[in-house]
């Protein structure tokens, strides 16, 4: 079967030329170039009339440095300065901030092994017998929906780097 969109009505688009044409219509003028409309008695431009851009917020993590919020294995935290060591039942691993990505050293479990995530989106599955990580391509501003960790696994994922400060969030399997 074969959808097409039905053709625009006349009367359709003058409807629509009308709403535009009396959207404008009672707005008042802004001063003119040049007059001192918009100031305050000082003659300096009042916060109405000229507005300052405002800046993108730096990305925040849901549990801000509370390291202790990851002792169940689920937080999402900011690392950045010196390395943050995370217990978990058989592992531990150490984040560290490092250029443009973040360096992973986890312990246990017999053996160490390390690890470093940069650019797009990373994850980073962790278990008392290994590691591996992965890292996409951020599509439309949302990374893809990672898969949740098995039963003794942890997966760490970077969500955002700026300004040597690195939102990771740890969720237990």
């Amino acid at each position: 079967m074969d959808f097409s969109p039905a053709p625009l009505r006349p009367l359709g688009g003058l409807v629509l030329l009308a709403a535009f044409a009396t959207a404008s219509c009672g707005a008042e003028p802004g001063p003119e170039p040049g007059s001192d409309a918009g100031a305050d008695a000082s003659g300096t431009a009042s916060a109405s009339a000229e507005a300052a851009p405002t800046e993108e917020a730096a990305p925040t993590a849901a549990d801000g440095t509370d390291y202790a919020a990851c002792d169940d294995g689920s937080c999402e935290v900011a690392v950045s300065g010196e390395p943050v060591v995370f217990e978990f039942a058989e592992f531990t691993v150490e984040v560290t901030v490092a250029g443009d990505g973040i360096e992973l050293v986890k312990e246990g479990g017999g053996g160490t092994g390390t690890g470093s995530l940069s650019g797009g989106y990373c994850a980073t599955y962790l278990s008392a017998t290994g590691m591996s990580s992965s890292c996409y391509g951020i599509v439309e501003g949302e990374p893809p929906a990672a898969e949740a960790p098995g039963s003794g696994e942890v997966l760490l994922e970077l969500l955002d780097l700026s300004d040597g400060t690195a939102i990771v969030r740890f969720t237990a399997g």
